[in-house]
């Protein structure tokens, strides 16, 4: 199988956010070996794909020219071509990238998600203001919650360091749970359910900024560990409303939903992600380390099963 890893451009000394891709191929070369592998940097053409005629393009791209609400378009085109490639769609990555529309989509679809801001938000209540189109805690730290009546003037500082769009959503001060899943033949399945445990001052904001989750060995790092140990009623629970959540986006083959469980126990879902990190040490390998599931035979499935899905 002629199999062709599309990935982001990544410029010499970028961040680590960037630098991870390598860590992605790797795991897929290694999953894929005995297979005719090529690795390419998406260049906004589709050359590669004339050339090299894959049966397969596993998709990694997140951002095009640096730019993350363009990151459908290397699979728009593949759609086009009518080339196989796993992952979500373009439609479900361009609903699930938004993260405004996202929201809205989910909640048209009854899945519980935080409020959003308004100017009529009172006081005393806590929002986050986010990118509107970067994953990955881009641009994320403590200085991103404030209260309500703040906002406005957060918008102004943080809008330059977001990438110029934002989302403002209520800030639940609460537990944070990651259920990824996977599609192994018969539709998505949530594996294990993870949690962050946050080690953290009570007054300081329970997030997943960018240190915590790219600085390794930062003091935000070591304070957000991951762990498996979730009650089996709260695991069930946070497995069910996400896949809701996935299939509200459309997204498909595999992926990770965030989730915050607030005081009173409720479930609200914060971002869906399609075509999570497949890195070893990310959350979605840990989850399939905890099922009992080899990373690399799982990757090596989910390309197989692309292909297969576009023959048929």
């Amino acid at each position: 199988m002629r199999v062709l890893i599309w990935h982001d451009r990544v410029p010499e000394g970028a961040p680590p956010d960037q630098q991870d891709v390598f860590d992605q191929v790797a795991v897929i070369t290694r999953a894929m070996a005995g297979h005719d592998v090529r690795v390419a940097a998406f260049d906004g053409t589709v050359d590669d794909v004339l050339r090299d005629r894959p049966d397969v393009v596993v998709n990694l791209v997140e951002s095009v020219d640096g730019d993350g609400k363009l990151l459908h378009l290397p699979v728009a085109a593949l759609e086009v071509l009518g080339v196989p490639f796993t992952g979500a769609s373009s439609a479900a990555l361009v609903v699930s990238t938004h993260k405004e529309l996202a929201r809205r989509v989910m909640s048209a679809r009854g899945v519980s998600v935080p409020d959003g801001w308004s100017d009529r938000s009172p006081a005393g209540t806590r929002f986050i203001v986010k990118s509107r189109w970067e994953h990955a805690s881009i641009g994320i730290d403590d200085d991103n919650v404030v209260d309500a009546r703040d906002v406005p003037a957060a918008i102004e500082r943080l809008s330059p360091r977001l990438g110029g769009a934002v989302v403002v959503e209520q800030y639940i001060h609460g537990r944070e749970l990651n259920v990824s899943m996977l599609d192994r033949g018969d539709g998505l399945v949530a594996l294990p359910v993870a949690e962050i445990v946050f080690d953290l001052p009570a007054d300081r904001p329970h997030i997943i900024g960018y240190a915590a989750k790219w600085e390794e060995g930062s003091d935000a790092w070591r304070a957000t560990p991951r762990s498996f140990d979730v009650a089996p009623e709260l695991a069930a629970r946070a497995q069910r409303v996400a896949l809701a959540a996935a299939a509200a986006v459309g997204v498909t083959g595999y992926a990770r939903v965030d989730l915050r469980v607030a005081a009173d126990g409720a479930l609200y879902v914060l971002e869906v992600n399609a075509n999570p990190c497949l890195s070893p040490d990310a959350g979605f390998a840990a989850a399939l380390e905890r099922a009992g599931l080899d990373l690399y035979a799982e990757v090596r499935g989910l390309v197989a099963r692309a292909a297969r899905r576009a023959a048929c």
